[in-house]
């Protein structure tokens, strides 16, 4: 997509960028990607709109994996070796990989998940421990009694900075933690921080406000689509008036005349792309007729043609015409 093609997108997607937490991420971390955040990630890239993993976030899924699945791989391992040395078999199993290896693999597939998915890593918080302390004890939210929340404080501080640092440009935070990121009091900080981040419980939610954009985006260039098509399809009217003269005219005493192309409608669904594009428009022609013993005359007809287009770089290179019926 060219420069302007980035700034249409951007007109129209209502965020600039979304920060996921960690439960919109789990279970399949880092395997795959949950079907449900799966779909916000598609409308953000159709709006390229900029995704990211907030640092606390990665590192409270690197633990999480390493408490629920590390530990049961190597807890497993042994079980499953010790109930094969009661049997006596003589089965022997291969030694299980060192724990730092398998957290090595696991690191590549989180890297890997991370780039197929095209999510960015956004920073750790620049807050002290001294401020963090002072919010705790105040119950500044999202901190409760004795500390609480001191995970959750992490997470949103570390997302609102950064995007105020980012120009505070209209953002999504996606959370299912809505407990402890109570509406009220996450505006009401956000305000605070003017940060420019909205949040939202539920992926359907989110995906709602992205979907607005999207058919805003798609309507915006299907009509820039169609207008392209009206261009090539009169810069090539000579192609077109012997298409129709071919189809139409049966004596040489009969000339038919473009007077008008309108209606122009191309096939297009949710982006512009490169390749061959069927299209259909009417044309209002005249049928000049020059008879052996009566006056000259011209009839008015309209014509529906339908054709492709062959479009490349944000333009319609070659225009060809299938078939015409007098309406």
């Amino acid at each position: 997509m060219t420069k302007s093609g980035t700034t249409l997108k951007s007109k129209h997607s209502p965020f600039r960028a979304v920060y996921l937490d960690s439960n919109v991420l789990l279970p399949s971390w880092p395997y795959d990607v949950p079907a449900a955040t799966r779909q916000i990630l598609h409308l953000a890239e159709l709006l390229d709109v900029t995704v990211y993993v907030p640092l606390p976030v990665e590192v409270e899924l690197d633990a999480h994996w390493q408490r629920e699945n590390l530990r049961s791989i190597v807890e497993n391992a042994r079980a499953l070796e010790r109930e094969l040395s009661r049997l006596g078999s003589g089965w022997k199993l291969e030694p299980v990989p060192e724990s730092s290896a398998l957290l090595k693999s696991y690191q590549s597939l989180r890297e890997a998940l991370k780039a197929r998915h095209h999510l960015s890593t956004s920073p750790l918080t620049q807050k002290t421990l001294s401020d963090l302390f002072s919010f705790a004890v105040q119950y500044d939210f999202p901190f409760e009694p004795q500390g609480k929340n001191f995970q959750d404080a992490v997470i949103l501080h570390s997302v609102l900075e950064h995007n105020a640092a980012q120009g505070s440009t209209p953002a999504a935070f996606l959370s299912r933690n809505k407990r402890d990121f109570a509406q009220s009091s996450f505006d009401s900080l956000n305000d605070r921080l003017r940060a420019g981040v909205k949040y939202f419980s539920t992926e359907t939610a989110l995906e709602e406000h992205l979907r607005v954009g999207l058919n805003a985006l798609a309507g915006e260039l299907w009509t820039k689509n169609q207008e392209l098509a009206k261009t090539a399809i009169e810069r090539a009217s000579a192609d077109l008036e012997k298409f129709l003269a071919h189809r139409f005219v049966k004596r040489g005493d009969v000339q038919i005349r473009l007077k008008r192309v309108h209606e122009v409608k191309t096939f297009l669904t949710n982006k512009l792309a490169d390749g061959s594009i069927p299209l259909s428009f009417l044309v209002d022609v005249d049928f000049a007729m020059n008879l052996p013993d009566a006056a000259p005359g011209v009839i008015e007809r309209t014509v529906s043609v339908t054709g492709e287009g062959e479009f490349k770089g944000e333009a319609f290179e070659e225009i060809s015409f299938q078939s015409a019926e007098l309406t």
